[in-house]
């Protein structure tokens, strides 16, 4: 296990544990969430090496990177991931129309094929060995491992996207100082994170899913992101919602309380989510943050 001593993104080394919680998705083992005293960063601490966190992926409940399409649930996930892909390219679109882009951790490869080839160059980087192959199958893409992004050849990228990706990476800094001098001068950065200070994480305490340990390191508020990515050089243009996570993680959550009528609770607990989300212009579960270099 790998212990940090001090805030990663101010330095400070006064932190305070949060709580414990277990890995509801697979190994049940206790985590120990630890936020900053001065800037309020949250981060799983202590947390496993980089070297040892590929086997807390290899689970058929972990639906990232996974096509099946077996349950009513499973159904319900990739119709919503469908619509949501469409969206997120529209999204990208809004801000650049054409160049070169990269999506960090693309799994399978179904946002980067939402891209017209003959308007974009698309390089999608992915650690799964599997999930590069099934790429390669569903879409004819050839993913590269992540380690290309350091490549003296890629350089002047037009848009580096990570969907819900940040939050698995070991060295953050070092990953968006790279970002940062891969991105061309007017280039553009978007990521989507979930965010624990929601109405659904403050709800769902321990129990809240997106809290995902020991995969997702580290746990984002809107403050604590922006504070990061203006730390590498970045200024925030636009956020949007993504209003279907919280529905997502509610019953996610639910299902780790072993609650009866987890479906009906979680719809409840969802949409109430969202509604405080937009009554106070606030946090939404999960959100999708657009950067410029």
């Amino acid at each position: 296990m790998e212990e940090l001593k001090k805030c990663i993104i101010c330095d400070n080394q006064e932190l305070t544990t949060v709580f414990s919680l277990k890995d509801y998705f697979f190994t049940q083992e206790e985590f120990t969430i630890q936020q900053c005293k001065k800037c309020g960063f949250r981060f799983t601490n202590p947390r496993p090496e980089e070297k040892d966190l590929g086997p807390y992926y290899k689970t058929e409940n972990y639906l990232s990177h996974s096509n099946r399409n077996k349950t009513l649930f499973d159904k319900a996930y990739h119709a919503v991931k469908n619509y949501n892909l469409r969206k997120k390219r529209k999204l990208v679109e809004k801000h650049v129309s054409e160049g070169t882009i990269i999506d960090i951790g693309t799994g399978t490869g179904a946002f980067l094929a939402q891209f017209n080839e003959t308007k974009w160059k698309r390089l999608g980087l992915e650690p799964d060995e599997t999930a590069r192959k099934i790429a390669k199958t569903t879409f004819g893409l050839e993913l590269q491992d992540t380690s290309m992004l350091a490549n003296k050849e890629i350089k002047d990228v037009t848009v580096i996207t990570l969907w819900h990706v940040l939050e698995h990476v070991s060295k953050l800094n070092e990953q968006l100082a790279l970002i940062h001098e891969k991105l061309a001068s007017n280039g553009i950065l978007v990521i989507a994170v979930p965010m624990s200070n929601s109405y659904d994480a403050k709800h769902y305490e321990k129990y809240w899913a997106a809290y995902d340990v020991p995969r997702h390191l580290y746990h984002f508020s809107q403050d604590t992101l922006q504070l990061l990515l203006k730390k590498h050089g970045f200024s925030l243009i636009e956020k949007y919602p993504m209003k279907f996570d919280s529905f997502y993680i509610s019953l996610l959550s639910e299902q780790h309380k072993k609650n009866s009528l987890a479906h009906v609770k979680a719809v409840v607990n969802g949409l109430f989510s969202n509604i405080m989300a937009s009554n106070k212009k606030g946090t939404y579960s999960s959100m999708i943050f657009v950067f410029k270099k």
